[in-house]
Order: structure tokens, then sequence, then C-alpha cells
């Protein structure tokens, strides 16, 4: 079954705007009509300065949006040793 909820990606450059744009195609792919309906609850990021930055500029767009910046280390650490274990 195709997944419409979520987009795997990569962005060509690594800085807060290209991930903010990444964030909001992504977004618009569930609602395309307007993407002020959306209501983005949680954004998990790394503490990379880029990466707050975006979630600074985010919050302004989705005013109920809560981005938790350690959690995506650690949730990585988690993904590295279960590969470990197989």
């Amino acid at each position: 079954m195709k997944s419409t909820h979520f987009k795997k990606g990569f962005i060509e450059k690594v800085d807060a705007f290209s991930f903010e744009q990444f964030i909001v195609q992504s977004l618009l792919r569930i609602q395309p009509e307007n993407i002020k309906f959306i209501k983005l609850g949680i954004l998990i990021r790394d503490q990379a300065p880029f990466m707050m930055r975006a979630g600074q500029d985010l919050q302004a767009i989705f005013a109920i949006m809560k981005h938790i910046p350690y959690i995506a280390n650690a949730l990585n650490f988690v993904c590295e040793k279960i590969d470990e274990e197989k």
C-alpha cells in the first residue's frame, strides 16, 4: 500500500530554507488545497543550527507545533543498535 503521509527524499543543499521547503512540500502532498489547515504537531530534529532555525521558522506557520531537538539523535542511536544486532 502506498503511503501519502510521508515523503522520503534528499535535499540538495543542507540549510534551513531547503529543509523548510522539503517539509512544506511534503505536507502539501497530504492536503494540497490549503496548507493553513494542516496541523503539524511535532517536528523531530537534531541540534544542527540550520535545523534549529528551520524549526523556529516553521513554528511561525504551524503555531501548535512543538519541536523536539534531541530525540532525533536518540532515535538514530536506537536504530543503529537494532541494525548491529541483526
